[in-house]
């Protein structure tokens, strides 16, 4: 009798070996975001932050450019990380 061979089933290994060097090369050809070399940067404040309390809920209030330089930070920041525009929110 003759044994049947199944298509699925390699032929001395060689379709297996096909099969796992075409993902391979599939896997490492795709393009993948390199780490980033962006680091935070602290701003240095202007002025010391004011400080109030409102019905027992405490606030700190900074200067207008004191504030509007973090936020440019974290947003680069996380432009830097991979973010989106729009998950920065710099649309």
């Amino acid at each position: 009798m003759q044994s049947t061979s199944w298509p699925w089933r390699p032929r001395s290994g060689r379709r297996l070996l096909l099969g796992i060097l075409t993902a391979a090369a599939i896997c490492g050809c795709s393009q993948t975001v390199a780490p980033s070399h962006y680091r935070v940067t602290l701003p240095l404040l202007h002025a010391t932050p004011s400080e109030y309390v409102v019905d027992g809920v405490a606030y700190r209030c900074y200067q207008r450019d004191d504030a509007l330089t973090i936020v440019r930070e974290l947003k680069a920041a996380c432009l830097a990380l991979g973010g989106t525009p729009r998950d920065c929110q710099t649309e």
